[in-house]
C-alpha cells in the first residue's frame, strides 16, 4: 500500500500537541493547519486505495482535499450501492451541530491553498486551528471505520 493510516495518524497527533500548547503565535497556526490537512490528505487517499482506487488515479487528485472528498462520495457499500447519503461529506465534526465534514472542508478551500499557501508566504488563511484538528480527526477515524467496506 502507498497511503497509510498509520502516517495520517502521526500527522494528527503532531498537529494536536501543538494545538495543546497553543501559543497564539501565526506558525504554530500555520503548522497545525499543514499537519491536519496532510492527515485528511492522507486519510482520504488510504481509504480510496484500499477501496480499489488505483495509486494513478488517486494522485491526480494531487493535494486537492474537495476532490479527494467527491472521490469517496462516489464509492459503493458492499451491496453496490452508492453511500451519498452516509458518505464522509456529511459527517458531523460536532455532536449536536451542523457542521460537516463536507461543508467545514468547502469553507475552508476558500482560505489559504494547501499546500504551497500553508508552507508560504506571509499570513495563512484558514479555519480555526483546532477546528482543524477536530475535522482531521474526524475524518482519519471515518475512512478508518470504512476501511475494507467500501469499494469503486
Amino acid at each position: 500500500m502507498e497511503f497509510c493510516f498509520d502516517f495520517a495518524e502521526r500527522k494528527l497527533e503532531s498537529a494536536m500537541l501543538l494545538g495543546k500548547y497553543a501559543d497564539s503565535k501565526s506558525e504554530t497556526a500555520r503548522s497545525i493547519a499543514y499537519d491536519c490537512h496532510v492527515s485528511m490528505e492522507i486519510s482520504m487517499k488510504a481509504l480510496l486505495e484500499q477501496s480499489g482506487m488505483s495509486e494513478k488515479r488517486i494522485r491526480k487528485h494531487s493535494h486537492n482535499l474537495m476532490g479527494l472528498l467527491d472521490s469517496i462520495w462516489s464509492l459503493k457499500d458492499s451491496n453496490g450501492r452508492e453511500i451519498r447519503s452516509m458518505g464522509l461529506w456529511s459527517v458531523p465534526v460536532r455532536d449536536g451541530v451542523f457542521d460537516s465534514v463536507g461543508l467545514l472542508l468547502k469553507e475552508a478551500s476558500k482560505g489559504s491553498v494547501y499546500p504551497n499557501q500553508m508552507r508560504y508566504g506571509n499570513q495563512v488563511v484558514s479555519l480555526e486551528p483546532l477546528l482543524l484538528i477536530e475535522i482531521a480527526s474526524t475524518v482519519l477515524k471515518w475512512c478508518r471505520l470504512n476501511s475494507g467496506r467500501l469499494s469503486v
